[in-house]
């Protein structure tokens, strides 16, 4: 896969998770709009970091870089996830 659509790929996520906690805003229990903006901002922040990481790859290393990369998606989606559930 290249770059360009690990960009698309990590452009999708944030936006199907931006979807999700609007979604459980909208349709689940009331919420503190607060606490909404917070989830928002963690994931334009996640979306910014992982796309700038990925426009500036190391030369040399590029495997454990890309290994990383994927862990540190994994682990900044996951937390999201339970941000959401925590609304």
């Amino acid at each position: 896969m290249n770059r360009r659509n690990l960009k698309k790929n990590i452009n999708f996520l944030a936006g199907e998770l931006a979807a999700e906690c609007i979604a459980h805003v909208n349709y689940g229990q009331s919420s503190n709009l607060e606490d909404v903006d917070n989830v928002l901002k963690s994931i334009l922040m996640l979306q910014n970091e992982m796309i700038n990481r990925l426009s500036h790859v190391e030369p040399g290393s590029t495997k454990m870089f890309f290994k990383k990369l994927r862990e540190d998606l994994i682990n900044g989606t996951d937390q999201i996830v339970e941000q959401i559930k925590a609304l």
